[in-house]
């Protein structure tokens, strides 16, 4: 049986582009989540169970700022990984915090390692 097989490719984060192909073979393409289950630390900073990068930013990000920096949400606290404190993470309304901190991922952080949104509009990685 043939199947037809799409894929996205993004080229920035303005464009992308879907080239399809015929096959007869699929392939799943990888793919990353983030998660709330646990905080650890990499490259000197937090990151989710995935190693998604962790900020937080001087001001609460609220309306239109949630879909550039979506928050951590969790229902029960994340467990804290080697180099993280338990008692530093809590939960306010439903979003982690790191001693205080309100955590949020960035939207182009598309991959584990990535650290894109560093300095953008005064939001910093967290420190351990």
């Amino acid at each position: 049986m043939k199947q037809t097989i799409c894929r996205l490719a993004v080229a920035s984060s303005l464009f992308a582009m879907i080239a399809c192909s015929d096959s007869t073979t699929t392939t799943a393409p990888a793919t990353s989540t983030r998660s709330s289950a646990s905080i650890g630390v990499a490259s000197g900073h937090l990151v989710d169970a995935n190693g998604f990068a962790l900020y937080d930013t001087p001001a609460a990000c609220t309306g239109t700022c949630l879909t550039v920096w979506p928050p951590m949400d969790a229902t029960v606290a994340p467990t804290a990984m080697a180099g993280v404190t338990q008692s530093a993470i809590a939960l306010s309304s439903g979003q982690v915090t790191y001693n205080g901190h309100l955590l949020y991922y960035f939207d182009t952080d598309t991959s584990p390692g990535m650290t894109n949104g560093a300095g953008v509009n005064g939001f910093a990685l967290v420190s351990p």
